[in-house]
């Protein structure tokens, strides 16, 4: 997908309504504390936490992406808690233990299996003590899993994969199904994806 393009003509292409995994834990966050949105796109999930006062690094590789983030920053009064990186996620140096969340929501799955699992193993090693790793990605039930097995730039999880990842972690959450979607953006068909979510926290 070209998101420059996508974003353009959709300003809002997967909502404005932050994920449900924040919000579930979001009480659990250390207040204000540092959170990296990866693959943050238009910003739903980083301008919410940047409202409830938490110190947020976006990191995303669409100029436009972070352009429009960058104004509803400023349109909500929400600069000072936002610092926006226009970067692929893949070259993004992160620091260790200066982030208590780190969120990747709907990127792994747009990366190459071997990209996808040595960016988990560098989030792994990163994220502060006690602190939250929020993923959600496509499993092998995707319908562009079944439509094309050797499909090589993007990755699909197996059951229980991410589990066995983060089995060193206490895993907080974790759940895997499949759902209907509407279509969006610029797929406007009904389609299917399995999907993948887990919220592991550092012990």
């Amino acid at each position: 997908m070209d998101y420059n393009n996508s974003y353009k003509k959709h300003h809002q292409l997967w909502g404005n309504m932050p994920n449900n995994l924040i919000t579930m834990f979001e009480g659990e966050f250390e207040q204000n504390c540092n959170c990296l949105d990866l693959g943050s796109g238009q910003g739903r999930d980083s301008l919410y936490l940047a409202g409830k006062n938490f110190k947020v690094t976006s990191v995303d590789s669409s100029g436009v992406g972070v352009d429009q983030l960058k104004g509803k920053s400023i349109e909500q009064g929400l600069v000072s808690n936002l610092e926006l990186i226009c970067e692929d996620v893949l070259s993004f140096n992160i620091p260790t233990q200066k982030f208590k969340v780190i969120n990747a929501i709907n990127l792994l799955q747009f990366l190459p299996r071997q990209q996808s699992l040595l960016l988990i193993d560098n989030i792994r090693k990163s994220i502060a003590n006690s602190g939250f790793i929020i993923i959600k990605a496509f499993t092998v039930n995707d319908s562009s899993f079944i439509k094309k097995r050797d499909n090589k730039n993007m990755t699909f999880f197996y059951p229980d994969e991410l589990k066995g990842i983060f089995n060193d972690f206490k895993i907080r959450h974790y759940f895997e199904y499949i759902t209907l979607d509407q279509g969006h953006g610029d797929t406007p068909e009904p389609h299917l994806h399995g999907i993948v979510e887990i919220v592991a926290q550092k012990i």
